[in-house]
Parts: structure tokens; sequence; C-alpha cells
């Protein structure tokens, strides 16, 4: 939150959760939400640098988060700074660092989604071997019930009750 104010913009905290609105946010346009997520899983025993130090290496930047997802959430930063001043948008922007997404855990966007304005789209930060990924390719949406356990999908964690309910 320190570094938004630094920069002269009113931002809000939740937890480990930051956001903020554009300067000119006018309730009357459509909002596009600007998230990535800022927590990173633990270094395992394997790394061969060290993680807690950001290096740059043949032009490629080495540290834990720098990847997943420190660069998109910089990216998201960057451009919400960009467009921040401009009081002629179509748009309204919220950008929000959100955290546990690692963890599956509770106390992430899922805990600030209520404090949000309405949201239209969102542009999410998560990298997909730097190709474009459509969250809702092809959406299809049942009213039914289905029980899972949450886990990481990377860790291949918890019960996916979507899986579940296919059977």
């Amino acid at each position: 939150m320190s570094f938004f104010k630094h920069h002269g913009m009113e931002a809000q905290r939740k937890g480990n959760n930051v956001w903020a609105k554009n300067k000119f946010y006018d309730p009357a346009k459509p909002t596009i939400l600007l998230n990535s997520h800022h927590d990173t899983v633990k270094p395992n025993p394997a790394y061969t640098r060290n993680p807690f130090s950001a290096n740059v290496e043949d032009g490629k930047l080495y540290g834990l988060g720098s990847n997943d997802a420190g660069g998109p959430l910089v990216s998201l930063l960057t451009t919400f700074f960009y467009f921040y001043e401009k009081n002629e948008l179509k748009y309204n922007l919220v950008i929000a660092a959100t955290a546990e997404e690692e963890i599956s855990g509770p106390n992430g966007i899922e805990l600030i989604w209520k404090d949000l304005p309405k949201i239209d789209f969102a542009i999410v930060g998560e990298p997909t071997r730097s190709d474009i990924a459509i969250a809702e390719k092809g959406l299809l949406v049942l009213d039914c019930v289905s029980k899972g356990k949450a886990g990481h999908a990377a860790r291949e964690e918890g019960v996916n009750a979507i899986y579940a309910v296919v059977r």
C-alpha cells in the first residue's frame, strides 16, 4: 500500500491484498480488473541459484517469483500506472495484487471480491508459456452441486469437484 501512496495514489488493503482504482474512476463506465498474485511457492532444495536474490543472467531474470507471477504483476502495475491519470478513458481500471493463489487459500481475491466495484472483465497475469489464455472459451453454465477439496492444480492436490460431477 505504501508503494501506491508513494506515487500519490489511494489504495485499499485487506489481509495481504492491495487494490486501487484509477484516478478518474466513474461508476457509469465498465470496469476492467487487472489482477495477478504476489505470493510464490516456497523454494525447494533443487534450486541451483539463490531464490531470494534477483539476478539477470544472459538477459533472463532469475529469482523466486520472477515468473510466477512477479513478471505479470509488474506488467499490470505498469499498465495501471500509465493509465491512472488519464481522464478520457472508456473504461475504469482496478488493479489488485492478491495473495494465496499458490495455496488456494480463502484470503486472496475471494476475500476482497465484495469490496471491489462491479467488474465487467479481467486481465489476469498468470504465466502460460507467454501464450494468451482465454478463461471462458466455450463457457458452459450448469446449475448443480458437486463437492471437492481445495488444492493447487500444479501440485495435483485436492479433489476437483468438476471431475467428480462429470462422472
